[in-house]
């Protein structure tokens, strides 16, 4: 029993070391999630991310009875986008008892077979019959792109339905990782773990006004890791130390599911592994050994100004790997939470003991649960509370 009321007492420091209210709100939010998946808890990270009004939070709670209002006259309700929002849209929507009539994607014939149980139309398929066609975008990325495609090819504005994602919320997941610049001491060094086509690198170097000593950029896909090469060498993003590897607790081999994107991740063959790959079919993705490198071992004596972690799961176990270079420089931190149930708790119990001085804030940049990213800092943060 004593264990529970230590456990309610460290949730209370955690939650009290937050530094305004919507990390607070996001807290409970990222909580509830990992409790029990859900639209409705997608809906809440969606709402407090994009600060949704009171109506516009209303109409997504009424998604169910919208889809079926649709379906049942006779209309054809598709998910624009057969890729990782798109399952994991189609995902929450089937397991809530909702329906929707199949995808739409640029590369349907990639899809003969189709995709979580639905048939993949073309657009062209679907826009022989556009006044009965109905929308929801799934990726944020290219979403006014693709409203204004639809658009163009006779789909009614009032038919692309704003159910977790519209074009305004572009501008809260182009802050990802980047917020706060104030935070980061300049002339520094910075850690990308997760590279993935060195676009935050590209961006960090804008974001700090290149203003930084070194970037240490890690990417165990050898897929990926060619394509940061060329991106590198491309647009010279200069003191760049690109590291085929993944990130851990120690120097080691592990064995790694290379899917060529950003799903690819270590296989945890120790203990139960929980991480939230269920819209990734690993049966057809190849594996192969990879090193792991601990960051301590990697960064030497250079100082350390800020850490961005998107390691598909592996967050804690790099921060542990990153021990004395935090314990030194005490980094500015942009932590990934999402890969696995618990990791919230576990990264910033982590911290807190590590480094008392930091202080925390969430903040969420996905229509969906993914993208909750912890930011930690000895400075405080600017924020209203």
């Amino acid at each position: 029993m004593s264990e529970q009321y230590a456990f309610m007492k460290r949730l209370s420091e955690l939650y009290n070391a937050l530094e305004d209210e919507l990390s607070r709100k996001l807290f409970w939010a990222r909580m509830q999630y990992d409790t029990e998946p859900s639209v409705e808890s997608a809906i809440q990270f969606y709402g407090l991310a994009a600060n949704l009004n009171k109506d516009e939070l209303e109409l997504n709670y009424s998604w169910k009875a919208m889809f079926s209002e649709i379906l049942s006259k006779g209309n054809k309700l598709f998910l624009y986008g057969a890729g990782v929002c798109g399952r994991g849209t189609a995902e929450l929507i089937l397991k809530a008892g909702g329906d929707f009539s199949g995808f739409c994607d640029r590369n349907a014939k990639k899809y003969s077979e189709g995709f979580c149980g639905k048939k993949v139309y073309s657009p062209e398929e679907i826009f022989t019959d556009a006044d009965r066609a109905f929308f929801v975008i799934t990726t944020i990325d290219y979403y006014k792109e693709i409203f204004d495609i639809l658009v163009q090819n006779g789909i009614k504005e009032n038919h692309i339905i704003p159910f977790l994602g519209n074009e305004e919320f572009v501008n809260v997941w182009s802050k990802q990782y980047f917020e706060f610049p104030e935070l980061f001491e300049r002339g520094t060094a910075f850690v990308d773990g997760g590279c993935y086509d060195c676009a935050d690198c590209l961006r960090f170097a804008k974001w700090c006004d290149n203003q930084y000593s070194k970037i240490f950029a890690f990417e165990p896909d050898a897929k990926n890791y060619e394509v940061c090469k060329r991106v590198s060498e491309e647009k010279k993003i200069s003191d760049l130390e690109l590291i085929q590897a993944g990130l851990g607790k120690e120097n080691t081999t592990v064995m790694f599911a290379a899917a060529g994107g950003t799903e690819s991740h270590t296989i945890d063959t120790s203990a139960v592994d929980n991480r939230n790959f269920d819209y990734v079919d690993f049966s057809t993705v190849p594996m192969e050994e990879i090193s792991i490198e601990a960051l301590d071992n990697v960064v030497g004596e250079t100082k350390v100004g800020f850490i961005k972690l998107d390691v598909e799961g592996e967050e804690y176990n790099a921060l542990v790997g990153a021990r004395e270079t935090l314990l030194r420089d005490k980094p500015f931190l942009a932590i990934c939470l999402y890969h696995k149930q618990g990791d919230m708790l576990a990264v910033m119990d982590y911290l807190y003991q590590l480094v008392p001085e930091y202080h925390f804030c969430i903040r969420h940049y996905s229509t969906l649960s993914y993208d909750t990213i912890l930011y930690a800092s000895v400075k405080e943060f600017p924020v209203n509370n």
